[in-house]
């Protein structure tokens, strides 16, 4: 780890600085932040600390406007800032993940912020973020409190870097109205990955130029990992090595994963991959898959307009298994301010008020295993329409460990995700078999995993160093060019 992060707890107070900002789906998005020094006033220039909140949907339904979720936020750190005197909440706007890297490296980034799954190795293969193994040890907190699949995708070979925001589950909504037209008999609760099939298949259909799915699931071509990773853990395998530094899609547990995917659903046209063009509400769709993180912004579309309600994922012959997404909280490595962002970052995480909050305004599930007996209750107080649509779902699949969530290595994730990506279509479109596609991902990815292993990533110090040093260079050229002094460097 780079020299210049704090990888220890310090003793006492220290200034503090924190943001977070909520994600909106296609929404706005907003942060948090914190600044001052415990005992003393807080200072003029305030830190930053993003947290994302992933539902706009909510906010849409029963906030409005920013600045009725902007308050919203501020009231649920009261009791953060009550305990910490000293301490002072602002919002500040959220930065895409690029950005945010960028923002960390050149030390102007938020104190704690939040993301989405798919963008933690990112973070994580830049050394960019504050270790959190010696905050968690100093102050007793296992990581059982939280959800294992959560817990189990933050894991590295160097630790913990970030703290679960909850565990974002996928369940299939079925669209009970096109069941009835075509006197489908519905599925038991109890089907498998063999009965998602005929069931999709039956549903398919093409009349007139239109295509209707059985079927559509989350992702996309980018997103092959995603659905093979869930449905090789049901086969009784899993597309990485334990240590997560090879790919194993040659393993009889993937190739049975993607004989099911490609030869039953995605190649026969019976499902569709990362469509937002495929859906329950346009009717093209019969059965979709959907996360949590969405619910309220689906029934916002859906309510009664058609009947609907939510299954758990199959049964495959090991497990049962169904898509996850592990959303978390961290601090970027560049704080000044340690000790005050793991205050917060605990706050947000292994705290019960904030949890609360959470749940009820945004209807997200909680990171505490232990308050996830309440989110359905929480869900259907705030939303009645939702009772008898299946949502207790969410809860047993949290529950009964069924999510499987990136990242899958522990390097190199974007590259292994370029390749696979092309070998799969390829598969899809074929141009290649299933076996031979799968021998030449291996290969390829493989090679990628060893080299990033034998040449890991810059520290956070060498690449500031260097951002540093591009920023001087490019002052100095454009100086030149417009015939002024070149500035010293320093």
């Amino acid at each position: 780890m780079s020299a210049n992060r704090s990888t220890a707890p310090s003793s006492g107070g220290r200034t503090v600085r924190r943001r977070d900002c909520f994600r909106a789906a296609g929404g706005s998005v907003c942060g948090l932040v914190a600044a001052g020094c415990a005992g003393a006033r807080p200072t003029a220039a305030v830190p930053v600390v993003t947290l994302i909140a992933a539902l706009d949907v909510t906010s849409t339904m029963r906030l409005g406007t920013v600045r009725e979720r902007t308050q919203l936020y501020e009231q649920s750190l009261h009791g953060f800032t009550a305990a910490r005197r000293g301490v002072a909440v602002r919002i500040v706007p959220y930065a895409p993940t690029p950005v945010n890297a960028a923002a960390i490296l050149a030390g102007t980034a938020p104190d704690v912020f939040a993301d989405v799954a798919g963008s933690y190795a990112t973070y994580v293969e830049q050394e960019l973020l504050l270790p959190l193994d010696a905050y968690l040890q100093r102050d007793n907190l296992p990581t059982s409190l939280w959800s294992p699949t959560v817990i189990d995708a933050l894991r590295t070979p160097g630790g913990l870097f970030a703290m679960s925001r909850g565990e974002d589950s996928y369940l299939y909504a079925l669209n009970l109205s096109l069941f009835d037209r075509h006197g489908i008999p519905y599925p038991a609760t109890t089907w498998t990955q063999d009965d998602l099939a005929r069931v999709a298949t039956h549903l398919t259909s093409s009349r007139g130029g239109v295509h209707r799915y059985g079927l559509s699931l989350q992702g996309g071509p980018g997103g092959f990992l995603g659905a093979l990773g869930a449905a090789a853990v049901g086969f009784g395998g899993s597309v990485s090595n334990a240590a997560r530094d090879r790919q194993t899609l040659t393993s009889p547990a993937c190739v049975r994963a993607v004989e099911w995917l490609a030869g039953r659903l995605l190649g026969p046209g019976v499902a569709v991959s990362g469509s937002i063009r495929a859906s329950l509400l346009s009717g093209n769709v019969a059965i979709q898959e959907i996360q949590q993180v969405d619910l309220l912004n689906l029934y916002q579309q859906w309510r009664d307009n058609f009947k609907w309600v939510l299954y758990p994922p199959p049964r495959f012959p090991a497990r049962r298994a169904g898509g996850a997404a592990a959303n978390f909280w961290a601090a970027a490595g560049s704080t000044r301010h340690p000790e005050a962002a793991w205050a917060l970052l605990r706050w947000l995480s292994a705290e019960a008020p904030f949890q609360r909050f959470f749940m009820k305004s945004f209807l997200m599930p909680p990171a505490l295993n232990r308050l996830m007996p309440q989110w359905r209750a929480v869900a259907e107080s705030v939303v009645p329409g939702l009772k008898g649509k299946g949502i207790q779902w969410f809860t047993a699949s949290t529950d009964g460990g069924w999510g499987v969530s990136a990242p899958w290595f522990a390097s190199a994730n974007a590259q292994v995700q370029q390749i696979d990506s092309v070998v799969w279509t390829e598969i899809l479109t074929h141009k290649v078999s299933i076996h031979a596609g799968l021998r030449q991902a291996d290969a390829q990815t493989n090679a990628v995993l060893a080299a990033a292993a034998r040449a890991p990533a810059p520290s956070l110090r060498q690449r500031q160093a260097a951002s540093a040093k591009a920023e001087r260079r490019r002052t100095a050229m454009f100086a030149a060019a417009a015939g002024r002094p070149v500035p010293p460097a320093g």
